[in-house]
C-alpha cells in the first residue's frame, strides 16, 4: 500500500517545517564538538560525585578529549631591551621562516609567550597582565612556504568587552586546544558550584560557530557537592 503525506496548509507550512528541521540540524552540528564533552562528563563517576572537575575529566591523559597547546616554543620578558627584542625577532624568524608582518604587530606586545599544538601549524601567543590576570591572546599560522601569516582573533560571545574579559584570578582561561580531533579556541571558566566550557572551532584560519557547555554542581559545607546537572547549547 502506497502511503501518501500531505501537507494541510499548503505551501508555507511545508517551508516552515523544512525550516525548522534545517535549524535542527545546524544546532546539532554547531553542538557536537560540546555534546562529547557532555557525554565525557556523564561517564566520569568522580566529576558526578563532585571530588573531580569537568576540565580534568576531558583534559587529563591517557585520552584527553581536550587536548591544550603547552608547549611552550618561544618567550619574551617584560620591557625587554632592544638586544633583547632584536635576539627574540632572530629567533622566531628561525623557527618560523617569513615573519615580518607578524613581527611588525607584535612590536608593541611584551612579557608574552608562544604556545604550541602537537601537529598543527597554528600558534598561539598568550599575555597577562593587571592585577585580576586578565589575558590577551594573538593567533599565527607557519605555511607551508614558511610564511607566518596572522589568523584573527576568536569572536567575542557578546559585545561588552567586561563580559569578555578572561581573567585568570576570576577563575577563567583561555587556550588553543584540539577538541575530539578539532582546532578550536576554548574558553574554561570555574567556580565553587559550577564549571563552562565555550569551543570556537577552527576551520581554514576561520573561526566556526561556538558552543558552550554548562555544568553545575550541589554545594556541601566542605565544597563542592555532587553534579546536578550538564548540557550543551549554541553559542555566538
Amino acid at each position: 500500500m502506497r502511503r501518501t503525506i500531505r501537507f494541510v496548509g499548503g505551501p508555507l507550512i511545508a517551508t516552515a517545517i523544512v525550516a525548522i528541521a534545517h535549524a535542527r540540524a545546524t544546532q546539532a552540528g554547531q553542538t557536537a564538538l560540546c555534546d562529547g564533552v557532555v557525554a565525557r562528563v556523564r561517564a566520569a563517576a568522580e566529576v558526578i560525585a563532585g571530588t573531580r572537575t569537568m576540565w580534568s575529566a576531558v583534559t587529563n591523559a591517557p585520552t584527553p578529549l581536550v587536548e591544550v597547546a603547552a608547549i611552550g616554543e618561544l618567550a619574551l620578558e617584560r620591557d625587554p631591551e632592544p638586544e633583547e627584542r632584536w635576539q627574540f625577532e632572530k629567533r622566531m624568524r628561525s623557527l618560523y621562516g617569513n615573519a615580518e608582518s607578524v613581527l611588525k604587530d607584535l612590536r608593541t606586545w611584551d612579557d608574552f609567550e608562544i604556545f604550541a599544538l602537537p601537529g598543527s601549524a597554528v600558534r598561539m601567543l598568550l599575555t597577562t597582565g593587571g592585577t585580576a590576570q586578565c589575558e590577551s591572546r594573538y593567533f599565527f599560522r607557519v605555511t607551508a612556504s614558511r610564511e607566518v601569516v596572522r589568523v584573527p582573533d576568536p569572536p567575542d560571545k557578546t559585545p561588552s568587552d567586561v563580559d569578555n574579559a578572561i581573567c585568570e584570578h576570576d577563575g577563567a582561561w583561555g587556550y588553543f586546544a584540539r577538541v575530539n580531533g578539532t582546532e578550536a579556541f576554548v574558553e574554561y571558566r570555574s567556580a565553587e558550584a559550577s564549571e563552562s566550557l565555550r569551543i570556537v572551532p577552527l576551520k581554514d584560519d576561520q573561526w566556526q560557530p561556538a558552543c558552550t557547555v554548562s555544568a553545575q554542581f550541589e554545594t556541601a559545607s566542605g565544597g563542592r557537592g555532587r553534579l546536578r546537572g550538564v548540557q550543551a547549547a549554541a553559542s555566538k
